[in-house]
């Protein structure tokens, strides 16, 4: 009897780490790993019983053939080859009748991995069958998320453990993905969190949550925006002016420590003179959309970019200095600012998003095959290469 390291195959985000006890070539117990951060030797019920399907009685091991009318539930075996030309035959006969267009390979994830999930896309473009976008559940949930925050993605999910509200919005975890339930209850536990669930029926994750509010299906984006409003008016949101202030010094510490007083003064020199030429005899509105908009700036902003990033070549060592230099130098808070900002500091997560934002111009001139070549004419190949693996770092999808 021995214990093999693996992890979870569900379509679920979690990912969970599974510790697989292995007896004879079967699987005789399935467990969390006690030393993943998120698993923490938690698994759903689903995967801890998983073994059992796995190696049942009952599971279909072969190809079978309907013999009856459907619904009589008569099915006879043959082999995979024959499997396979029966298969082949319908895809074919489909395309030559009515086009490769006529084959749609509609598919989702569930209980594979992504080679076996992602594998049918070779026959998709091999074969010239429909496309569609990525999947078939969520492309809604993300189109909507995407459009009320500007990009897919989210904070450290171990972040929920740190947090003094949690709010688990229209999602069930209390059967569907445990160990949101284990950080959730664990901020509970150790911070006094309160744990609000939205849904539009009671569930189980409903039953434990602190509150329970019951929305009618459509109407999440009012009380979203509701929520909005009353944070704003009673000036319980935190504004982006409000983190860049205290951000910024140790930003500045930070960056001169990295380029050198000199690299930053004429930087700043020249970026001064597209300014006063934006600027022009003052009788226009100054708008600093119309700077970001001006070639040199734009050629300035890149090569600041690519100055910075190449300070991050040892990435995880460089970007907890960087942290350090920004959380050594916050200021005070003002008088009447909002207390949260108290107990704020640049996180890891906090840092990669900055860098992410930072580097805007260098990521969209690595996106092209002419800014790739522009990149690798100024600063040689090998610099070019580096750029990508640092923009990779900084990446949070």
């Amino acid at each position: 009897m021995h214990k093999k390291k693996t992890i979870c195959p569900l379509d679920c985000p979690d990912a969970c780490s599974v510790i697989a006890t292995v007896d004879g070539g079967l699987i005789t117990r399935l467990d969390g790993d006690p030393e993943h951060p998120f698993t923490q030797g938690f698994l759903c019920k689903k995967v801890r019983t998983y073994h059992h399907r796995v190696q049942s009685d009952d599971r279909i091991l072969f190809p079978q053939k309907r013999v009856g009318r459907k619904g009589d539930g008569r099915f006879e075996r043959i082999s995979w080859d024959d499997a396979l030309d029966a298969v082949a035959d319908g895809l074919l006969k489909a395309e030559q009748e009515h086009g490769s267009e006529a084959v749609w390979p509609y598919f989702y994830a569930g209980t594979m991995g992504l080679v076996m999930r992602d594998g049918i896309h070779r026959l998709r473009h091999v074969k010239r069958y429909s496309g569609q976008h990525s999947t078939i559940c969520v492309t809604m949930a993300w189109n909507g998320y995407i459009a009320g925050t500007g990009r897919l993605a989210g904070p450290d999910p171990r972040e929920m453990a740190k947090s003094d509200l949690v709010v688990i919005w229209g999602t069930n975890p209390v059967n569907t993905q445990i160990n949101v339930m284990t950080h959730a209850i664990l901020a509970r536990k150790e911070r006094g969190a309160k744990i609000v669930t939205i849904d539009t029926y009671r569930t189980g994750t409903a039953a434990q949550a602190d509150l329970f509010l019951c929305v009618k299906p459509g109407t999440d984006a009012a009380l979203a925006c509701a929520v909005m409003h009353v944070l704003f008016r009673d000036g319980k949101a935190l504004g982006p002016d409000d983190l860049c202030r205290r951000m910024l010094p140790g930003f500045f510490v930070a960056l001169g420590m990295m380029l050198g007083p000199e690299v930053v003064e004429e930087y700043q020199e020249k970026l001064r003179v597209v300014v006063e030429r934006v600027r022009g005899d003052g009788t226009t509105v100054f708008n600093w959309d119309d700077v970001y908009k001006d070639p040199t700036a734009k050629t300035l902003a890149l090569n600041a970019e690519v100055d910075v990033a190449m300070h991050f070549d040892e990435f995880e060592k460089r970007s907890n200095w960087f942290i350090n230099m920004v959380n050594g130098h916050l200021t005070p808070n003002e008088p009447g600012a909002h207390a949260n900002l108290a107990g704020w500091e640049l996180s890891e997560t906090g840092f990669k998003r900055f860098l992410h934002s930072l580097m805007g111009d260098l990521r969209a001139q690595l996106d092209t095959d002419s800014g790739k070549m522009a990149i690798t004419k100024k600063y040689g190949g090998s610099t070019c290469a580096d750029l990508f693996d640092i923009i990779a770092h900084t990446s949070q999808e």
